[in-house]
């Protein structure tokens, strides 16, 4: 039986750990734009997930005003050298077909997240009805 609440397999049984194992060392709105990259192919769909992830990404650029993030917290029980291994798990497998947006998280840098959320709705795009046009404030899908 699945456990929503808890372990929603959504964000457990697709990755080489549960996705709030990362995000919880981040602030909300990274932390929603990791949520939501992680789970675009696992919930039915994948262009609102990576969209609502790029418009995280965007809040988060606002707030830091710049290109680059730091984590939000290491808790005593994990160091930033630990989250590193994490996102390197990730980027190593190329987990949710998002290598460079893993490989950016690792280098704090949200243009180049950005950037791969965009390559991937741009290669998701080429196979659906539909297309998605980017814009700096908010992405927007539209039917051909």
């Amino acid at each position: 039986m699945t456990d929503n609440v808890n372990h929603p397999a959504h964000y457990e049984s697709n990755g080489p750990f549960e996705c709030i194992e990362l995000t919880q060392h981040y602030d909300f709105c990274l932390g929603n734009a990791i949520k939501y990259v992680w789970r675009h192919m696992s919930k039915g769909k994948p262009l609102e997930d990576l969209a609502k992830a790029l418009w995280y990404i965007q809040q988060e650029s606002e707030l830091k005003r710049g290109a680059y993030i730091i984590p939000y917290d290491a808790p005593w029980w994990m160091s930033y050298k630990e989250q590193d291994e994490l996102i390197n798990q990730l980027a190593s497998t190329n987990f949710a077909d998002m290598k460079d947006f893993w490989e950016a998280l690792a280098k704090h840098n949200l243009t180049a997240m950005r950037a791969a959320i965009q390559a991937r709705i741009e290669k998701l795009t080429a196979n659906y009805p539909t297309r998605v046009i980017l814009t700096d404030e908010i992405t927007r899908q539209t039917i051909r």
